[in-house]
């Protein structure tokens, strides 16, 4: 009685009377989600009276407040709050104050879910006629609240309506999330929650305690403690609003008992959906401080790490100034733009967008055409100069703070933290310790450890000596080094071989540019299709399929009608003959020799050719039980039992019992299904049966061969309502031929419905060949040349397998020679990260090879034809047939199971190729990589390539601290735009698309978010953006290009110094004599030259170096020797080893800072004659040589010597002798003034000595004379600076004569001029190293002192506490001591003595005896008396007080 496809679908849900009326009525979205209740609410604009009515009498009245804009969800004042009366209905609407959304007032009406869709159309009608929609209404919102019982979730959803003075309708959409069973349904959650709770407020005392031991400025200067404070702040404020929701009565009293459309039930819902949008919010907000104090924590495990934080702290000073000059200069641009462009460029139209949308310009989005329709003339101005100054000037200067920032950073991290080393090759060392105790029983194992025995035995059977052995795995590798840094070697040649037959055998199998072309042709098909929905009324494709009924509509139009578009009858030619085509009867195509070829609507060459069916349906049903909540039963009856998986994928009706019930509970058997109009009976196929797509089990359904058919079935599917909610999953799958590349195509349309009611889908085909080497038709060459190149790929892969094992037995005789044998296969894989890969290339490469063979010989695919005649035609194997419980041949239904079969086996093929090419196409990379491992040899190459080794570190590290940080910020976005963009629906889906913000790819996501919060989203990319795109992403850049400029600078170099060498030796060739005196006058500068012209009186360059610091230093030290030795030999002994004075490395390292200041007086006469006595009675290494061993002290003490003048303050100094004239009584004081007064060039040998002989050394000089000779060091030696300067007019002119005197005195002017400059820059760098490191020696003291200080103070202060402890203690035995004399003289007073004198009361102190005994009594009270004993401790502590005062003393003056 339908009279379309369409009808049909509208009104499929209609069910019979009797099953209609004992179902509940209620709404629902996407089939699970169930509409609660539906408010509508409306703010209305005021009219005032025209002020200027009669100048423009056509507007009488105005909207209040200039017709500023009203919004639904915040109050405004320029409203109309006035009660107003219905135009049809005459009802009054009031404006509540409290009302509308989220309680920002309005007029509401409720809308009741339970009832049928024509009376709520007709309630909306009402509205309208009563004036609801007319030019007085401001806004118009429409608020949802649903419930899904699948995933026990409650949602909020709304849709705005904001309308301005001129008419334009603003739309803004919101969604909220929240549940009511977490807590009731997971009783865990309750520990969860305390432990949350104590864990909170542990770390909240922790914080506490470091406030008070640090004191509250100290603590809030530390960034770290601010990020824990806003963490703890952030925490404790989701625990109150986590208890507050859960111990509200609403969390466990709500219900949907009488609920339904209620508008206490929708506010009550509507105040929980804010509580939990505002924790959601404070959540998502503390997990990105928990990652950015996360990033802080990892910073602190190595320099590296901390690189990035440092980066920024250090150019966040001019990031400051710059970004206040160029806010200054964006905003002018962005008011330019804004009064330019705004009231014709929608995304200018106020200030605040023009901001974003010139911030989005500097990211490289170009908008030229926008703004040329704004203004003609402006725009092309505006475009211009914005992106030239902004992008071109500002933005790169920008990136080259970050990138000083990051040299600045980089310097202090290589010279002040050296020893950090890389993470990862750390975690590796650590994990290489975790492993070792593991693999060590099965390397201690007999069978190991014989065979590294024969192993090692077998290379070195005449070698026993362990350290022969290392010096033989030294070489072995160094050989290995060799010959893996050959450029030109059979290995290299092979592998590039290898490569491009890779390349090529992958390209001929694939022939990628043909088969997209075809897999396009079908892909269009299925994907592009287009069709009109209603109701709603609209034009849906592919991706807007969002319900099983618009997986209908896809099919009628997809299916029906691309895919069946065309069929022929084909009949077969006999005798030679050709087939030949006809149209199909009434009938079909019958006869044994005829078949129906069926085209789609993309191309006349994709056909059938399969006998019963092209397209294969294979559908699942869904599983429904009550709703095992008791709270929500009532109104949400049943729940789908199946997991929230994709379905298309998973054999999920194997899970279900044998009766369940449909969504509106009633029971029926899933495994037997009955049509409910078509009453046609499907065939259920379990799991592992053949018939449904991957064997996966449920439903399958044949579309036949010709479009009526396929119209009929999915006729009848529609009609039995398989496409509702009562199913999880759809299949479509068909495969077609293409004759012109003999290539077939298996395609598959893949439908999964969620518990959310969400349909995912995918579209995927694939072409794969039965014919792999030969026919092919115009590839038949090629399909022929593939298979030989796979059989040489084979070879090779084989040959690189060999070099494989050989690399590691060479590494285990390596390791064996270590004594490492059994880690032999790590030390393989740590000795080259290029060992790794050609491992992984190998494997890769074994699986392409056992991979393809399993594709070309299966037996299907060499033995399947399909032919028109009925004797040539496929039929499947007897196993096959047997396996798969087959009907006979006879049967009618046999044509239908063969076409199954073939569906099957080519589902396994397509399997197998698709997992082939994954493999390929890994393995092309890694075999790019290993040809990368033989290139790098070559110089230039050598350069970039070290260049990434050198920086991979450092890109590992930034890599890792970034991820991080973009992780809390994907926490952040999934949290609050979760639930309205799909972009963030996921934390991995969060991270795509953030990533997708780094470059610039955010047009989509970002307009989502502005529709859902414009403040929050703005402000966030602004932030993102800023951090990610314009800082992290350029360290990258400043990584690559500090590595590059270092590795490319020293190759550079090296390469200028062997120029400059080549370039020298011609110079000095050509202008030896010229060339000679320029490089003495230079060397009686510096000091530098070797002793020359001893004859003359006048300075020379040797007599200079004589008197150099260290020189002096050392003769001083060679000249006391002598003086202690007592025969001619032993001076003669003494001198020779004198001269290699500072050759010995052996220096006192125990020695403390009283010996160096003790050392840096003159030698002590008494240690010299007490070491030369030891000397001279053989104490001192009697087995070797004295002298020497005599020689090794002194230099050692004049080492300290030299190292005291290096680095003490300027005040110490070391009397100078200098060419014997220290100390001499007979020095001519007169002569030294008159030699002083002399310029340089007129002092003779004799009076500079006789200048010098008073000066003492300083440390400036000793730092300038070690200067000079690290510079004799250099290449070039004292020339360097000669050579430096000289230049093409530097000429001698020759010539003896005044002229010629003079001319070469004018050349050699600036000469000298400029090498003057040298020397006291020289001096200068000499003078600043000296006073830098006088700078860290008095730091050190200084820091020393202060700890010594602070610790003599708490000494000092606890002897104090001490003290007054002890003075109390004795004040209270003095007092006892008194009490208990005063006691014991009391009761001794009225005793008299009887011993002798009985009867005579004579006085106890008169009687000798008693005398006596008192004595004893008095001596026994004493000996007892506890005073003496705290006395005797009183004694003791002030000896022991006094003793750390002179320990105390020493130390500080040790200091």
């Amino acid at each position: 009685s339908f009279e379309s496809l369409s009808d049909l679908i509208t009104h499929s849900d209609m069910k019979s009377a009797e099953i209609e009326a004992a179902l509940p009525r209620f709404s629902t979205v996407s089939g699970f989600n169930r509409v609660i209740a539906i408010r509508l609410t409306l703010k209305r604009f005021k009219l005032v009276e025209n002020p200027v009515f009669d100048k423009h009498q056509t507007t009488p009245y105005i909207l209040e407040g200039g017709g500023a804009s009203i919004s639904a969800t915040a109050p405004s004042g320029n409203e109309d709050k006035t009660t107003f009366t219905g135009l049809k209905t005459g009802q009054q609407y009031e404006y509540k104050e409290d009302g509308g959304f989220e309680g920002n007032g309005g007029f509401e009406v409720f809308l009741r879910p339970e009832q049928s869709r024509e009376l709520m159309e007709r309630q909306v009608l009402e509205l309208y006629e009563d004036g609801w929609f007319d030019l007085r209404t401001a806004a118009f919102h429409v608020s949802l609240v649903v419930y899904n019982g699948n995933v026990k979730l409650f949602g909020l959803f709304g849709f705005g309506f904001n309308f301005d003075f001129s008419g334009m309708c603003h739309i803004s959409p919101s969604a909220t999330s929240f549940t009511l069973e977490e807590f009731q349904e997971f009783k865990p959650m309750y520990l969860l929650f305390a432990l949350v709770v104590v864990l909170t407020l542990v770390f909240i005392v922790a914080e506490l305690s470091n406030i008070k031991e640090m004191g509250l400025m100290m603590y809030i200067s530390n960034p770290v403690a601010i990020i824990d404070v806003v963490s703890l702040t952030l925490c404790m404020s989701v625990i109150i609003m986590q208890y507050v929701i859960v111990t509200g009565p609403v969390y466990s009293d709500f219900s949907f008992d009488g609920a339904e459309g209620g508008q206490d039930a929708f506010k009550t819902l509507e105040d929980l959906s804010v509580s939990q949008s505002t924790l959601n919010f404070v959540v998502a907000f503390n997990l990105l401080v928990v990652f950015l104090r996360s990033v802080m924590l990892v910073s602190g495990l190595s320099p590296n790490f901390n690189l990035l934080l440092a980066v920024i702290g250090g150019a966040l000073g001019n990031l400051a100034f710059f970004c206040i000059m160029f806010g200054i200069m964006f905003s002018g641009f962005a008011f330019f733009a804004h009064f330019s462009f705004g009231p014709a460029y929608g995304e200018m139209t106020t200030v605040f967008l023009s901001f974003l949308d010139c911030f989005i310009m500097m990211t490289g989005k170009a908008n030229f055409f926008a703004l040329n329709r704004g203004d003609i003339f402006m725009a092309p101005i505006f475009y211009f100069s914005f992106f030239t100054f902004f992008v071109f000037i500002l933005k790169n200067m920008f990136i080259s703070i970050v990138l000083t920032s990051y040299d600045v950073e980089k310097y202090k991290m290589e010279n002040e933290n050296s020893g950090g080393g890389n993470v990862g090759l750390q975690m590796i060392g650590m994990l290489q310790k975790a492993v070792r105790p593991l693999v060590r029983p099965v390397v201690e194992s007999a069978p190991v450890k014989l065979a590294v025995q024969l192993a090692a035995e077998r290379g070195h059977k005449d070698v026993d000596d362990s350290e022969e052995r290392k010096k033989r795995a030294k070489a072995e590798e160094e050989k290995i080094e060799r010959d893996r840094s050959k450029v030109v070697s059979v290995e290299s040649i092979c592998m590039i071989v290898f490569m491009s037959l890779f390349i090529t055998l992958v390209t001929y199998i694939t022939r990628g540019d043909q088969l997209f072309f075809l897999g396009r042709a079908e892909m269009d098909v299925a994907r592009e299709s287009t069709w009109i929905a209603q109701p709603p009324l609209r034009q849906m494709v592919f991706e807007d399929i969002a319900s099983p009924q618009d997986i209908a509509q896809w099919a009628d139009t997809a299916i029906v009608h691309g895919v069946y578009a065309r069929s022929e009858c084909v009949i077969g030619g006999g005798n030679g003959t050709a087939a030949r085509r006809e149209p199909v009867g009434p009938d079909g195509c019958v006869g044994d020799d005829r078949q129906i070829i069926t085209y789609d609507s993309s191309s006349a060459w994709n056909t059938n050719f399969l006998i019963t069916t092209y397209v294969r349906m294979t559908f699942q049903l869904a599983c429904f039980d009550d709703n095992p909540n008791t709270r929500f039963q009532d109104g949400y009856k049943t729940i789908r039992l199946s997991d929230d998986v994709m379905c298309d994928s998973e054999p999920c009706m194997e899970t279900y019992p044998s009766e369940c019930k449909n969504l509106f509970g009633v029971p029926y058997k899933p495994k037997q299904f009955v049509g409910k109009n078509s009453g046609t009976e499907y065939t259920y196929r379990a799991q592992g049966e053949l018939g449904t797509y991957r064997m996966h089990g449920g439903y399958v359904v044949s579309f036949g061969t010709r479009q009526s058919e396929a119209q009929s079935v999915l006729q009848d599917l529609v009609s039995d309502e398989v496409f509702s909610a009562d199913s999880v999953s759809f299949v479509f799958d068909w495969i077609s031929y293409n004759g012109n590349l003999d290539t077939f195509s298996y395609n598959e349309a893949k439908f999964s419905v969620r518990a959310t009611g969400m349909v995912e889908k995918s579209v995927r085909t694939q072409a794969l060949t039965l014919q792999p080497s030969d026919f092919g038709g115009f590839y038949e060459s090629e399909r022929s040349q593939s298979f030989y190149m796979f059989m040489a790929y084979v070879a090779l892969v084989a040959y690189y397998i060999l070099v494989l094992l050989s690399g590691l037995k060479k590494q285990l005789t390596v390791s064996a020679d270590n004594g490492q044998a059994g880690s032999f296969l790590l030390d393989f894989f740590k000795s080259s990260l290029w060992n790794v890969s050609d491992t992984i290339s190998l494997f890769l490469s074994t699986q392409v090879i056992f991979t393809w063979l399993q594709y070309t010989m299966h037996m299907f695919l060499n033995e399947y034809k399909f032919s028109l005649d009925s004797q040539q035609r496929y039929s499947p194997p007897n196993n096959d047939e047997k396996l798969y419980n087959m009907v006979p041949r006879v049967s009618p239904d046999r044509f239908f199971w063969e076409d199954m079969y073939v569906f099957l086996q080519f589902e396994n093929l397509e399997s197998t190729y698709s997992w082939f090419m994954t493999l390929a196409s890994l393995n092309s990379l890694f075999i790019t990589l290993k040809v990368v491992k033989y290139v790098q040899n070559i110089n230039r190459v050598k350069r970039v390539a070290g260049t990434l080794d050198k920086a991979k570190g450092l890109i590992v590290n930034f890599t890792i601290m970034i991820a991080l940080l973009m992780i809390g910020f994907a926490f952040l976005l999934h949290v609050r735009f979760g639930v309205m963009v799909s972009e963030f629906r996921s934390v991995p889906s969060s991270f795509i698309t953030l990533f997708s913000f780094m470059i610039a790819d955010f047009d989509g996501p970002l307009a989502k978010m502005r529709q859902g919060s414009p403040t929050f989203a703005i402000i966030v990319f602004m932030v993102f953006m800023m951090c990610f795109y314009f800082i992290f992403v350029n360290l990258y850049l400043a990584t690559m290009m500090s590595t590059y400029s270092e590795t490319i600078s020293n190759a550079e170099i090296k390469a200028a110094r062997e120029r400059y060498e080549a370039r020298k030796k011609n110079q000095q060739e050509h202008n030896q004599d010229f060339g000679q005196k320029c490089m003495e006058f230079i060397s009686e500068k510096l000091g530098m030259a070797q002793e020359q012209n001893e004859r003359d009186d006048r300075p020379t360059v040797g007599f200079w170096r004589r008197l150099g610091a260290v020189r002096t230093l050392q003769e001083r030290v060679k000249d006391a020797t002598v003086d202690r030795a007592d025969s001619k030999e032993q001076r003669g002994l003494v001198l020779k080893q004198g001269n290699n004075l500072f050759d010995e490395s052996d220096s006192d390292e125990g020695d403390g800072p009283e010996e160096q200041i003790a050392d840096m007086g003159e030698l002590r006469r008494q240690d010299m004659m007490e070491y030369w006595k030891n000397y001279r009675d053989g104490e001192l290494d009697k087995g070797g040589d004295k002298a020497v061993q005599f020689m090794r002290v002194v230099s050692q003490k004049t080492q300290r010597q030299l190292r005291a003048l290096l680095f003490s303050r300027e005040g110490t100094t070391m009397p100078a002798a200098r060419g014997g004239a220290a100390g001499s009584d007979a020095h001519d004081h007169g002569t030294q003034a008159v030699a002083a007064q002399q310029k340089e060039s007129e002092c003779s040998q004799e009076d500079i000595k006789n200048i010098l002989a008073y000066e003492p050394i300083s440390g400036d000089e000793v730092w300038l004379d070690a200067l000079i000779t690290a510079i004799e060091a250099e290449d070039g030696g004292c020339g360097l600076i000669a050579d430096i300067l000289k230049t093409s007019d530097l000429r001698d002119p020759g010539g003896k004569k005044k002229q010629a005197i003079l001319q070469r005195e004018k050349i050699l002017k600036p000469f000298h001029r400029d090498s003057w400059l040298i020397f006291q820059c020289l001096q200068l760098k000499a003078k600043g190293k000296y006073y830098e490191k006088l700078g860290h020696e008095s730091e050190a003291i200084m820091a020393n002192l202060k700890e010594q200080n602070q610790i003599v103070f708490d000494y000092i202060r606890q002897l104090e506490n001490k003290f007054e402890e002890d003075r109390s203690q004795i004040r209270k035995l003095k007092a006892k001591k008194k009490r208990l004399r005063s006691t014991l003289e009391q009761l001794l007073a009225g005793i008299f003595c009887t011993c002798k004198n009985k009867g005579n009361r004579i006085d106890k102190g008169t009687c000798a005896y008693c005398r006596k005994m008192q004595a004893q009594e008095m001596e026994r009270i004493k000996q007892s008396d506890p005073f003496r004993e705290v006395q005797e401790q009183v004694a003791k502590m002030k000896r022991h007080i006094q003793d750390k005062q002179h320990a105390t003393n020493g130390h500080s003056h040790e200091s």
